[in-house]
């Protein structure tokens, strides 16, 4: 399932695309990621890439008229293993978004 989140920590906004979660898992060398809750996000204007995460809430947006959940994003890192084969894995926290999406949108356990 495909689905955007929105930015409105800045005036112009971003729409990243959440990406599906193979392709997370194809990208590093283990499920570590993804077991703890990380996903691909692409912008979608640039097509780069960071590492999503929920933070688990839900709270009203009275403009929307509906919950939203927000996500924590994260630069994507990169490893090299002993055998040299490079890997995607989580970097810095990055400051200044505030992702969120209607929370019906998602699957809070």
């Amino acid at each position: 399932m495909r689905f955007y989140l929105t930015n409105k920590a800045t005036s112009d906004g971003a729409s990243v695309q959440i990406l599906p979660s193979f392709m997370l898992e194809d990208d590093t060398c283990d499920d570590t990621l993804t077991r703890a809750g990380f996903v691909y996000g692409e912008f979608i204007n640039t097509g780069h890439r960071v590492l999503l995460k929920t933070k688990n809430n839900r709270r009203w947006l009275s403009t929307w008229g509906d919950f939203v959940t927000d996500f924590d994003v994260y630069e994507v890192d990169t490893v090299v293993d002993k055998n040299g084969v490079i890997w995607a894995a989580r970097g810095e926290k990055r400051k200044g978004y505030k992702l969120y999406t209607n929370t019906s949108n998602l699957d809070i356990r």
